[in-house]
């Protein structure tokens, strides 16, 4: 029997099956047999979802029983309590839109938890993000040059997003707040900073992550943008261990 091969558009797969059972319902009734096919999708959708909830509970699970190292070390812009029981490190792009809501979720921690938390912030610019690498060096390079003016630059970026387009936007939000930018350009000809984002880079892979924003909360993954409720939830965990 001959066989047929259908590109399933909302499934990003090609079945084989036979010509007379399934080009016959599409002939005689294709609005019927793209709405199945729209369904079938859902519930695919649907059920990877639920899977990768799991995992990602899975991995929680885990990191509270055992939790994972990440480098902190003293050269980091801490934001919050230097002696805080709970760190959280956050792995970020300033031109990712969900970091931006992180960054707003994360101002809202550092009230609640004013005493009990630091965050660091670690750059993993994105290539969709074609502004991205620049900010990260001018941060990284502020954090060596001037750690007052990285912690200007970092709320600046974050609470500006969409209004600095081009790297010459950049540059003049830079200005703004007081970075020159030759010194910036001089410091990464050292290649430190380079360095050091690569550094960031390969710490967020071995992780297993592939997005941003993402956080180790005391070792403990956490996904996403989480809202301050969620966030809070799993402080607290950490906070009982």
């Amino acid at each position: 029997m001959k066989k047929l091969c259908v590109l399933f558009l909302f499934l990003g797969g090609c079945v084989s099956t036979s010509q007379d059972g399934l080009y016959d319902a599409m002939k005689k009734d294709p609005k019927r047999f793209m709405q199945t096919l729209r369904e079938v999708a859902e519930s695919a959708q649907k059920a990877e979802m639920a899977d990768m909830v799991k995992d990602r509970d899975a991995q929680v699970e885990k990191d509270l029983k055992n939790p994972r190292a990440v480098k902190v070390d003293n050269s980091r812009l801490i934001f919050g309590s230097a002696n805080a029981p709970v760190t959280i490190v956050k792995y970020a792009d300033f031109q990712c839109p969900a970091c931006r809501m992180g960054y707003k979720t994360l101002e809202e921690i550092k009230k609640k938890y004013a005493t009990q938390i630091k965050v660091i912030h670690k750059n993993i610019p994105l290539p969709m993000h074609p502004q991205a690498p620049l900010a990260a060096e001018i941060y990284e390079s502020m954090l060596i040059l001037d750690k007052n003016l990285a912690k200007k630059f970092y709320e600046e970026a974050y609470e500006t997003l969409g209004q600095w387009g081009t790297d010459e936007k950049v540059w003049k939000m830079a200005e703004r707040i007081g970075i020159k930018k030759q010194k910036v350009q001089a410091e990464l000809k050292k290649g430190v900073v380079a360095k050091r984002i690569q550094e960031d880079l390969q710490e967020h892979e071995s992780l297993g992550f592939q997005g941003t924003p993402m956080y180790m909360i005391n070792g403990v993954e956490m996904q996403g943008a989480p809202s301050v409720q969620q966030m809070s939830a799993m402080i607290e965990r950490v906070l009982k261990k």
